[in-house]
């Protein structure tokens, strides 16, 4: 279907599976918007990639996705498998865009810093806080029965 499109709209371009990461860091960072349309990711690595160049995305309301652009505020969430409301949020945006650049450039900001902070050290960090927290729960309930 994606290569139809190919054929079909001169814009589509289909450029398969890349893997260098120099590359792939390139083709996010050449794109203002992207698409987190997956309602089972588990933590997203692509959309904080995403959000890291800047993107903002229009996420799917499921998994990671909508988690990642509701804390960032770097984008618009809609209902899995809802092309109606796909449409609705990426004209929503555009437009945001072309009427108001300064709300656009602050949603890419708000991205990159969002991503800026889910290194791999600090996300370690939280679910340590988050074992360490459950445990200390466990440890008060055992001591109160």
């Amino acid at each position: 279907r994606v290569r139809d499109a190919v054929r079909r709209w001169p814009h589509v371009r289909y450029i398969g599976f890349v893997r260098s990461p120099e590359e792939m860091a390139a083709w996010y960072a050449s794109c203002e918007m992207g698409l987190a349309l997956s309602g089972w990711e588990t933590f997203g690595l692509s959309i904080v990639e995403a959000l890291a160049c800047g993107q903002i995305l229009v996420a799917a309301d499921q998994g990671a996705a909508r988690g990642h652009v509701e804390h960032s505020g770097a984008g618009l969430v809609v209902p899995v498998a809802d092309p109606a409301a796909l449409v609705d949020a990426i004209e929503a945006l555009w437009r945001e865009r072309r009427e108001n650049p300064e709300a656009w450039a602050a949603r890419s900001r708000r991205a990159v810093e969002y991503a800026q902070g889910l290194t791999w050290e600090r996300c370690f960090e939280r679910e340590v806080e988050a074992y360490t927290s459950l445990l200390a729960i466990h440890v008060q309930t055992m001591n109160d029965g």
